[in-house]
């Protein structure tokens, strides 16, 4: 990832992504962000929806997904776009707390019932 990673903040955008095609391995959630960071700093629209989609289909709750496209999209003056994808976290957020209080209660009523 590191070498995706400085070409990214270098703004070879398009080789970092080359590079991570061609990997004798599949790459990670963590290889696409770094390019998806990238795309941010540059303000690359193009390849930073396409990264996001690939992050997207491999980890759908990853919040540092839906930060970086959000502020990609603020940069760039898309606000319907930044608030769709904010209110898109709040959702992932919201669900994972009440999955994990679910959970807990669950746990909890197991332990009393012992």
């Amino acid at each position: 990832m590191c070498i995706v990673d400085l070409f990214g903040q270098a703004g070879c955008l398009y080789e970092a992504h080359n590079i991570i095609k061609n990997m004798p391995v599949k790459p990670n959630a963590s290889t696409w962000t770094a390019v998806l960071n990238a795309c941010r700093i540059h303000n690359n629209l193009e390849l930073g929806e396409k990264v996001a989609q690939i992050i997207f289909e491999m980890k759908p709750s990853n919040s540092t997904l839906y930060k970086l496209l959000a502020d990609l999209y603020a940069i760039l003056g898309r606000w319907d776009d930044y608030v769709n994808v904010s209110l898109m976290t709040l959702q992932d957020c919201l669900k994972h707390f009440f999955e994990d209080k679910q959970l807990s209660h669950l746990h909890s009523e197991g332990a009393a019932n012992k």
